[in-house]
């Protein structure tokens, strides 16, 4: 089903496979990642939810092999074009005559990045949902899930042109399903990140921003 993928984990003397919920086209694993792709650190979200673990390696998104952080954002860049997979017992079913609505999805509120979250102007014109901030000797990681009613392409722009006024330098820009992945770097302050803008699976309406930024030379996870 393509409401969801898979990660596979070295964990000790075992491989774990681990299926998570895609709320975007390409997805994100809220975590921090060594260069041998080893989980530092796990953060409140869907990878946390379906058993991701500090110490884990990851070696597989889905049947591809990674082994370096630019592997596993190719990987999961790659999840945007697959086909979608219809169940013609889905198509034929019919919901139970009393059957409460899901809610509409609603964004968090009054929720604000810190004064310290690298390139902010760029990401304060979206409506931040969560964010998520360490900085420790071995280096500094950045995530925050935000969403705008504006297009995907619109957002694009917005990001692209923000990034470069800012003085980020953009060092890949390739669409990604219906949406866009930009890759930046800030050479003063050796910080690399990584954007995906795209129709929001939680509601269509919305376009999803989901951003990480970290110290490093070869890329966010």
């Amino acid at each position: 089903d393509t409401a969801d993928f898979t990660i596979t984990v070295e964990r000790g003397d075992e491989e774990v496979t681990l299926t998570i919920p895609r709320t975007a086209a390409v997805p994100q694993i809220e975590a921090a990642f060594n260069d041998a792709l080893v989980v530092e650190d796990v953060f409140p979200g869907f990878a946390r939810s379906a058993g991701l673990q500090q110490d884990d390696r990851v070696i597989r998104v889905g049947e591809t092999e990674v082994s370096t952080r630019q592997g596993l954002q190719r990987a999961l860049e790659a999840l945007a074009a697959e086909e979608p997979v219809v169940s013609l017992l889905y198509l034929i079913q019919f919901a139970p005559p009393l059957q409460a609505e899901t809610p509409p999805f609603v964004p968090a509120e009054g929720l604000a990045l810190p004064a310290d979250f690298p390139a902010l102007e760029v990401w304060q014109p979206f409506q931040l949902d969560s964010f998520e901030s360490t900085q420790d000797p071995s280096g500094d990681y950045y995530f925050a899930a935000m969403f705008t009613p504006d297009t995907p392409t619109s957002a694009a722009n917005q990001v692209r042109d923000a990034l470069e006024s800012a003085g980020w330098e953009i060092t890949s820009d390739e669409a990604a399903g219906f949406g866009t992945s930009l890759e930046f770097a800030h050479a003063d302050d050796e910080l690399v990140g990584f954007v995906s803008i795209d129709q929001s699976g939680l509601d269509d309406t919305l376009t999803q921003v989901l951003v990480q930024i970290q110290t490093g030379t070869t890329g966010p996870n």
